[in-house]
């Protein structure tokens, strides 16, 4: 890219020829799956839905009691959307630039502009405690900053002059004019966003088999509960025209079939995993699904 005279900037006709261009600093990505989404996804499963039946069954007759499952219910799922939403507000965190000003160079003055009128070339204008909102090359000595949210580096970075800046980092000592190198969608930090918010599906093994478990579950409970049903309501003893009779058959009923249903094995499964995630949240390391330790683990195996 040519250089742009330092104390002269981009012409007014220029910044208008980058505008027609498309080379406005206008980000587009969209970060991840909504809230409402996130919920919605873990709380419409199969294993959701056939607990939720009994639940509401055990309800209707008044059998509070026997309801207690459903917290293992509320558990898992609850572990699951929290680890989620987490990973999204962290990425939004990344992906959210907070200066909205920022100082450039044009037709010889400096003015202040909105980060998203900054064009393709532009100098723009660095000092202490500045947000860099573009990807920009450095034009002058003596800038410090800090690019722990992009790298990982703790330390101040010093920049000389042809040195790479990436947008989202802090300056943190000195002051410099740098070019503008990459707007929009194009800059690193909005590359690094879209990669961070792309969440692959694919199933651990242990998913895989629990899943497994419950579609043949699903298959086999309906001619269970038939033959149970006919068990209580035909074979059996209990007189149903009596309103406590008829309510043990169904608690019976319900508690036969709420029994075939793993909980313990997929609210286990969840709180190993969560276990895990929070060990590597430790370590720094961002987890978008419980699933990704089994992955890991297998990976490096």
């Amino acid at each position: 890219m040519n250089k742009v005279n330092m104390t002269e900037g981009l012409s007014n006709a220029e910044v208008e020829e980058q505008k027609r261009l498309g080379n406005l600093n206008i980000m587009t990505v969209k970060v991840g799956n909504s809230n409402k989404d996130i919920i919605i996804k873990n709380s419409m499963t199969l294993f959701n839905l056939l607990n939720l039946v009994l639940a509401v069954v055990l309800f209707i007759i008044g059998s509070y009691k026997n309801m207690l499952f459903i917290f293992s219910i509320i558990s898992n799922t609850s572990i699951g959307i929290y680890q989620e939403i987490k990973a999204k507000r962290i990425i939004e965190k990344l992906s959210f630039l907070k200066q909205d000003k920022v100082e450039v160079i044009r037709a010889g003055e400096q003015v202040s502009i909105e980060k998203e009128e900054l064009v393709l070339k532009d100098i723009i204008c660095l000092k202490k405690g500045v947000q860099v909102p573009v990807d920009a090359i450095c034009l002058e000595e003596g800038l410090d900053v800090d690019e722990s949210m992009i790298t990982g580096e703790s330390d101040f970075i010093e920049k000389h002059v042809g040195d790479f800046i990436y947008s989202g980092s802090l300056v943190m000592q000195g002051a410099s004019k740098a070019q503008v190198q990459a707007v929009g969608n194009h800059t690193f930090i909005s590359k690094l966003t879209k990669e961070a918010s792309v969440l692959k599906k694919s199933k651990s093994k242990i998913q895989q088999q629990i899943d497994k478990i419950l579609k043949i579950i699903a298959i086999g409970i309906i001619p269970i509960s038939i033959l149970v049903l006919l068990n209580q309501f035909v074979f059996s003893s209990l007189n149903l025209s009596v309103i406590p009779q008829r309510k043990m058959a169904i608690v019976g009923t319900s508690t036969t079939i709420t029994s075939l249903i793993p909980e313990g094995l997929v609210l286990l499964t969840s709180v190993a995993l969560a276990l895990g995630v929070i060990k590597l949240s430790q370590m720094d390391v961002l987890t978008q699904e419980l699933s990704a330790i089994e992955t890991l683990v297998s990976r490096a195996i």
